[in-house]
């Protein structure tokens, strides 16, 4: 499905201009390793995920199988592309894409097995990268991955992709890049039980998120990336007589990989980021974090090329654990809750973006570019738009595009980005 368009509006002369360059990257190999590069990637896999009641409780904890559901959207866009990809689904909102001098777009849900050390069970399956760089470290920050090596030249793309599953989707033989073949067929439902499911069980819920993005500074665009999120909501209640209690628990595992790179860190900006979150609601609709801890628990990991040119994080859990692991440990349980009825919202968000000035060179085309625009823009002045072959000649002194449309007052070019 296809989110609706913001329009942007963009003044006629920027539009010659920009027909002036030509809106496509310059036919480059792709054996060259290109230096001019800006990328991002993020990725974040909750697997192994229930929601029980702690230990310790005196209360249970009774699902409401009609009331749960997964949604998820991913979206990519590229400032010079004439639109934006936008998917709406259910438990697979199936993979966007832009790109340009790319071999071929990844397959749906791209996927394969983790690095070495960074889950349990060891070959559990993640979305991978289409620009694939170095593992990095285990568990922790590596400011030497990645290289300039690990990007050839000529290719730019933005994408995003996620999946869900009612178990973690360990290696099962299949190929690398191909999901296997019991993973849910797009919209289908994903049962509550599985969420529901004791700690550490086979059956749990997984879902995974990949958002990437890559600029080479060809002159292509200035601005590219991806989104994509999932929320999963649902009901229970909490049964139990008298002053009964039961604490409600989020426990998971958590594989998780942020890439950036910038060969001019601060001007050209990489931004990515995973945001993960929990919330309960009381019969009211207030959330039951409010009144004793202050706010919902929350987990947010950025990295951005202000910093540094070039970082990779990974971050992962060995067991399952109410605790999201980091720089800043998060806790995903909530106070005891007293019986009754409660409703719940799970919810996680990857981002890439990338943004490139142009090059010094390119600042020539740019002028010429103007000039180019400022011709044009003389002529449609002068134009008499009732006649037909008044229209789309162009100017044969400079070599600057006409156009084929009569001159509006305000274009619009349909441009959004998450």
């Amino acid at each position: 499905m296809r989110s609706p368009s913001i329009p942007v509006r963009i003044p006629p002369l920027a539009l010659v201009a920009t027909a002036c360059l030509g809106l496509a990257t310059h036919p480059l190999s792709a054996e060259p390793i290109a230096t001019a590069v800006v990328y991002g990637f993020a990725q974040q896999k909750i697997y192994g995920m229930t929601l029980t009641a702690a230990p310790g409780a005196s209360a249970q904890i009774v699902a409401d199988p009609l009331g749960f559901g997964v949604t998820m959207a991913t979206q990519a866009a590229i400032d010079t592309a004439p639109g934006v990809v936008a998917n709406v689904g259910g438990i697979d909102a199936a993979q966007s894409f832009i790109g340009s001098g790319v071999p071929a777009q990844p397959v749906e849900n791209y996927s394969g097995t983790v690095f070495p050390g960074m889950s349990q069970p060891a070959n559990e399956r993640v979305l991978l990268q289409l620009n694939p760089t170095a593992a990095g470290v285990p568990r922790g920050f590596d400011t030497a991955a990645p290289a300039s090596a690990d990007f050839l030249a000529g290719r730019n793309f933005a994408r995003s992709d996620g999946y869900v599953t009612p178990y973690p989707d360990t290696v099962t033989g299949t190929g690398s890049g191909q999901p296997p073949a019991g993973w849910p067929a797009n919209g289908s439902a994903i049962a509550g039980s599985h969420l529901f499911a004791p700690v550490g069980t086979p059956d749990t819920l997984s879902i995974d998120l990949a958002a990437e993005a890559l600029l080479n500074g060809e002159s292509f665009a200035t601005i590219a990336g991806g989104m994509a999120d999932w929320t999963a909501t649902g009901r229970f209640t909490i049964v139990g007589a008298g002053e009964t209690r039961a604490s409600v628990s989020l426990d998971f595992n958590v594989v998780e990989r942020l890439v950036i790179h910038s060969w001019n860190p601060g001007i050209d900006m990489a931004t990515v980021s995973n945001a993960f979150s929990f919330d309960v609601f009381d019969s009211t609709g207030r959330s039951v974090f409010g009144p004793f801890l202050g706010s919902a628990p929350s987990s947010t990991r950025m990295l951005s090329t202000a910093a540094a040119g070039s970082v990779t994080y990974n971050n992962n859990t060995m067991i399952p654990t109410h605790i999201y692991p980091g720089p800043v440990n998060m806790n995903f349980q909530t106070v005891p809750l007293a019986p009754g009825a409660y409703a719940f919202q799970v919810k996680g968000t990857t981002t890439a973006v990338v943004t490139a000035l142009p090059e010094p060179a390119t600042w020539v085309s740019l002028v010429a570019a103007a000039a180019c625009g400022a011709v044009a823009s003389r002529r449609l002045r002068r134009l008499d738009l009732s006649k037909p072959s008044a229209r789309g000649n162009g100017d044969p002194a400079t070599g600057c595009l006409g156009t084929d449309e009569p001159r509006r007052s305000e274009p619009v070019l349909a441009h959004r980005f998450g």
